[in-house]
Parts: structure tokens; sequence; C-alpha cells
């Protein structure tokens, strides 16, 4: 797994949401799916990603 950046909050981005981009570039299609079928609302957690981007 990647290291989650410092400034990466829990509290706002929800706990499953880094371990969600993480599997995504690995290409872990199964924990996705299992991560996404827990909360659909993940599947908007690119904004988390996008918002880290912006942060660098």
């Amino acid at each position: 797994m990647l290291p989650k950046p410092l400034y990466f909050d829990d509290a706002i981005w929800g706990t499953q949401t880094w371990p969600l981009l993480n599997a995504a570039h690995e290409g872990d299609v199964q924990t996705v799916t299992s991560i996404v079928k827990e909360d659909d609302s993940r599947v908007k957690s690119q904004f988390a990603y996008y918002d880290h981007c912006i942060m660098l």
C-alpha cells in the first residue's frame, strides 16, 4: 500500500478511501468491488484523489 500522506484526513474522506484508492492504483478489482459494495457512495472517492494531487 502506498503511504498515506499526513494531510489526507480520514475524518473528511473516510477510513476506507485511501485503501480504495490504493486498490484501484494496484488494479485490485476484488478489493475495489468489496469496498464499494459496503458503501456505494465511495465511488466518489476520486475527488479525494484529486484533492490530494492538487495539494502536492
